[in-house]
């Protein structure tokens, strides 16, 4: 009996060992050595810059800013589920929005839907840098929207009224479909 709960406990060993390096990572039970962690990350970021650059040749874009420059220049950070830039297409949205106040389209700043009337997309540089001029007609007026795009998906966005106002978006461009946004109802 002992034999043979000594031979069931070996296999059982052999077994769960083996399991362990299924994915092939290296000779120390999936451990990366690190020119193929290097390797790994050159590729992701790769992968992402392509996805970038698509979906800004696309316009199929989200920016979700975790900051908001207005034109004093004082900076707050924001919630980037509350304060984006949508262009999808030919349709845009800007919103801002508060987690402590309640404002007019129910997350405490203003949304604004427009369509795009004018649209410029150039390479700023050698490096993969982009620029996106739109010109936004909404509700209340035109919005100019110019976003500074880096390879990596960082993005600064300047929003621009036909009235004078402005204020400065920073954050990540995501897709529509990864984005985590929530829409308020429609300010004006």
């Amino acid at each position: 009996m002992k034999k043979l709960l000594m031979v069931w406990v070996i296999a059982l060993m052999a077994t769960a060992t083996q399991g362990q390096n299924v994915l092939g990572h290296g000779k120390t039970g999936g451990k990366l050595t690190r020119q193929e962690r290097k390797a790994l990350r050159i590729k992701r970021e790769k992968e992402h810059e392509m996805e970038i650059s698509r979906l800004v040749t696309d316009t199929l874009l989200v920016l979700e800013a975790d900051r908001l420059i207005k034109k004093d220049g004082t900076s707050e950070l924001v919630d980037p589920n509350l304060n984006f830039i949508g262009l999808i297409k030919n349709k845009a949205v800007i919103q801002t929005g508060s987690n402590s106040n309640i404002g007019p389209n129910g997350v405490g700043g203003a949304t604004f839907y427009g369509h795009i009337t004018k649209l410029e997309v150039k390479n700023t540089g050698k490096k993969g840098y982009r620029l996106i001029k739109a010109t936004i007609s909404t509700n209340v007026g035109f919005y100019r929207v110019e976003l500074r795009v880096a390879p990596g998906g960082n993005t600064t966005a300047m929003v621009t009224n036909n009235r004078g106002a402005r204020v400065q978006y920073r954050g990540s461009l995501v897709a529509p479909e990864k984005s985590r946004v929530y829409e308020g109802q429609i300010t004006y």
